[in-house]
């Protein structure tokens, strides 16, 4: 992906915090896409941040920023948050 954005180019993705302990791909199952009958299994990737650092920084981008944003509230898991760009 760094290859095909031009210079100064950004992605930015976010999903759950990853599980301690639970971290590379992770099957996630539910009634996911309005009116489906049966469950729908896709695998995720969570890693912690220094994981995605490192991925993507050995996949091209320059400028890599991965935090956790805490949760709200009582909540147990926050929010990961990602911003690669390209020099």
């Amino acid at each position: 992906m760094a290859k095909r954005l031009a210079p100064g180019g950004v992605s930015v993705f976010s999903h759950a915090e990853p599980d301690p302990g639970h971290y590379g791909a992770q099957q996630m199952r539910g009634k996911w896409l309005g009116g489906r009958e049966r469950e729908l299994t896709v695998l995720r990737w969570q890693y912690a941040p220094a994981a995605w650092t490192e991925l993507l920084t050995r996949s091209g981008f320059t400028h890599v920023d991965a935090r956790i944003v805490p949760p709200p509230g009582d909540e147990p898991l926050g929010t990961l948050l990602v911003r690669a760009e390209v020099a």
